[in-house]
């Protein structure tokens, strides 16, 4: 395993941020600093040593404001818009790996963009994965085709906008309907079970309908991303958004 990953998981940090502060000399492995991002056999987590003095903040939430479904194994949250899947720094504000966290021996199997709300999965630590589905919801541009199926290989290496090789369609398959048209946007469903970082976005983009607030991928501007994951299958359980999707509906049919 990849020592950022391990420093990640350990310290609540993004991998990103966990890559600069081993580059930067804060990080030692079992005694010794280490300044590249290694590979790691079989290291124990208490090895791992972080060189900065930093008091990581505590939050106080209501864990029902979060919590959708539960099940076995299977436990499913809802991701707020505004908020970070994943600590970027260990300062920062409450993130959804704080929640997740709440949950000993569970880990997370799915994460949304910053302005993106929607259902997220969870998962025993050790539980196999066979099998996922997701459905999202969103407000594009335009009048959308009736359906449209897209396969192309995304890449999503070391860029904070991915590309599309549209010559590639040995990608996640994804499947757009249009849902309903108002004003001069359409909403639309999105069917997929394997997604690359962005591939929803940058799809709806090269057909010509980015989404609405979306403007890495050319979408005009608003106050957030208007994309809403609706609902979420792990190995045949499913949970869905329920009154959040209603909501993220309202907005659309509220566009003048």
């Amino acid at each position: 395993m990849r020592l950022s990953i391990i420093v990640a998981q350990k310290f609540n940090i993004s991998r990103r941020y966990a890559k600069e502060e081993i580059t930067n000399g804060f990080i030692k492995v079992n005694g010794q600093l280490v300044v590249k991002d290694i590979d790691l056999e079989i290291t124990p987590l208490h090895n791992i040593v972080y060189l900065k003095e930093v008091e990581i903040p505590t939050f106080e939430f209501n864990i029902n404001e979060y919590l959708l479904e539960e099940f076995d194994d299977i436990k499913f949250l809802y991701k707020k818009p505004f908020m970070h899947s994943d600590r970027l720094k260990p300062t920062d504000d409450m993130t959804m790996s704080d929640i997740v966290a709440t949950f000993k021996g569970y880990r997370s199997l799915s994460r949304l963009d910053y302005t993106v709300d929607g259902v997220i999965g969870i998962i025993k630590s050790d539980m196999a994965v066979r099998r996922t589905r997701k459905s999202y919801i969103a407000i594009v541009e335009g009048k959308f085709e009736n359906e449209v199926l897209l396969s192309y290989k995304i890449d999503a290496e070391n860029r904070k906008k991915v590309e599309v090789d549209m010559s590639d369609t040995r990608g996640n398959p994804t499947m757009i309907r249009l849902l309903d048209y108002n004003a001069g946007y359409s909403l639309v469903s999105i069917d997929l079970e394997k997604a690359a970082r962005h591939q929803v976005r940058v799809f709806c983009s090269i057909l010509g309908h980015p989404i609405l607030g979306d403007t890495l991928y050319d979408g005009k501007e608003s106050e957030r991303v208007m994309l809403h994951c609706n609902s979420y299958a792990i190995n045949g359980v499913s949970s869905t958004s329920k009154k959040y999707e209603e909501e993220f509906k309202s907005i659309f049919y509220n566009l003048r």
